[in-house]
C-alpha cells in the first residue's frame, strides 16, 4: 500500500468529475497565525524528527491538502451545506506551524497535565508524538504519530493514533493505511451524494 498512489487515485477522479475545489493545498511551511504563543511547543527539528518517511515523501509530493466539503456546496443554501457536510469528512494536513500549535495543547497519556506543562516549560519535556493531521486542531481532535503500543521504544515505523479532547486514544496503523481509510471514506461521501460512481469507493 503506497499512500501516494492512493492520493493520486482520489485526485484525479476530482479532476475528472470536476471536483477539485473539494480539496485546498497549502505548503508546510505556511504560518497560520504569526502571534501564536509556542513556548510550551515543540520545535520544528522536533517535530520533523518524528516523522515517518512515507509522510515526508507525501508531503513533497502533495503538500498539505485540506478536504473541505463545504466547497462543493453553495454558500447561501445551509440545507445544502449541512447535507455535504454530513456526507463528506472535512480534515486537513497541518502545516509545521500548525504542527506545533496542536502538538503543543496534547497532554500525555497517564500523566497529569500540571506536571507536563511544567516539563516543557522548563524545555525538560521529551515529545514522543507529532499532531499532524485535524478535524479540530483547536479542540485538540486528529490524528498524531507515535510509536506502535506493541513495539519497543524507539523500533519501528510511527504509527498513527486517533487524538480526541488532545490525548491520543487509540492506534490506527501506517500512515498509508489511514490515508486509504480516510480516502475511501471521501470516496464513499461523495458516492453518497451522486457525485462520483459508486465503484470508485470499491
Amino acid at each position: 500500500m503506497d499512500a501516494n498512489i492512493c492520493w493520486a487515485r482520489l485526485d484525479t477522479t476530482l479532476q475528472e468529475h470536476t471536483l477539485g475545489r473539494l480539496v485546498r493545498y497549502a505548503e508546510p511551511t505556511d504560518i497560520d497565525d504569526e502571534g501564536a504563543d509556542l513556548r510550551r511547543c515543540p520545535i520544528e527539528d522536533q517535530l520533523r524528527a518524528l516523522l515517518p518517511e512515507s509522510y515526508r515523501r507525501f508531503v513533497a509530493a502533495y503538500r498539505c491538502p485540506a478536504v473541505e466539503p463545504w466547497r462543493l456546496a453553495d454558500e447561501d443554501d445551509d440545507e445544502e451545506n449541512e447535507r455535504v457536510s454530513d456526507a463528506v469528512r472535512c480534515f486537513e494536513f497541518l502545516s509545521y506551524h500548525g504542527m506545533r500549535r496542536a502538538t503543543g495543547t496534547m497532554g500525555h497519556p497517564g500523566r497529569q497535565w500540571v506536571d507536563v506543562r511544567a516539563e516543557r516549560e522548563r524545555g525538560e519535556y521529551r515529545w514522543e508524538y507529532v499532531m499532524f493531521a485535524a478535524i479540530e486542531a483547536a479542540e485538540g481532535c486528529g490524528w498524531a504519530f507515535w510509536p506502535a503500543g506493541d513495539e519497543p521504544e524507539g523500533t519501528g515505523e510511527p504509527q498513527v493514533w486517533y487524538v480526541e479532547d488532545g490525548l491520543p486514544e487509540h492506534q490506527v496503523g501506517t500512515f498509508a493505511e489511514w490515508l486509504d481509510e480516510m480516502v475511501a471514506e471521501t470516496f464513499n461521501g461523495l458516492a453518497s451524494l451522486g457525485l462520483v460512481d459508486s465503484a470508485n469507493a470499491e
